[in-house]
């Protein structure tokens, strides 16, 4: 992945695709960092697509994706939710899929504010032990007009008994922005 070629992309085109069943990310994108979380029935997969993230989650019989990305995915066959970043900013979406009460809150800060709480997840995922129940990915991609390169952050936890927590930070440096998810899948 050493011939990365940035994209300038804006938060403001992030979209919220929650998709029934699993799709294979290679497929619609770079994968840059994969982690994994596998016990009896939950099976969670953590992808960093770009300045994005690709969340695969399987609890017993029911599998989704959350793909939050400057993509709207259409795909044939499968039930895909579409949220914009508008429709997401500073509120809850909850869904409940089957057994799964799934909620993510979205938000958006401007670079100077963000860039402290971008040092802390970093710092948390270095220094934390990742076990089994835990993944934490980072990669930071080529500067665009900026000081810093648009960085992607996700942390992956769980009990494996009652719920996932998933928190990503997205970094848009050269556009003087930071967006902030919390997910939690509740089973």
């Amino acid at each position: 992945m050493d011939n990365v070629v940035p994209k300038d992309q804006s938060p403001k085109d992030l979209i919220l695709n929650i998709i029934e069943g699993s799709i294979k990310s290679e497929e619609y994108f770079p994968v840059f960092g994969t982690g994994f979380i596998e016990c009896p029935d939950l099976f969670v997969r953590a992808e960093i697509i770009g300045a994005s993230h690709v969340i695969h989650f399987s609890y017993k019989k029911v599998e989704f994706c959350e793909v939050f990305a400057c993509l709207q995915m259409d795909l044939p066959g499968k039930d895909v939710i579409h949220k914009s970043i508008d429709d997401c900013n500073d509120k809850t979406i909850t869904l409940q899929l089957g057994p799964v009460d799934y909620n993510i809150t979205t938000r958006i800060e401007h670079w100077a504010q963000g860039q402290p709480l971008i040092n802390d997840l970093e710092e948390q995922i270095r220094s934390a032990q990742m076990d089994e129940n835990a993944i934490g990915l980072v990669y930071e991609f080529p500067k665009i007009n900026s000081d810093y390169g648009p960085k992607t952050i996700v942390k992956v936890t769980t009990d494996r008994l009652r719920q996932v927590r998933v928190e990503t930070i997205h970094g848009y440096p050269n556009k003087d922005s930071i967006v902030f998810t919390n997910a939690t899948f509740d089973f």
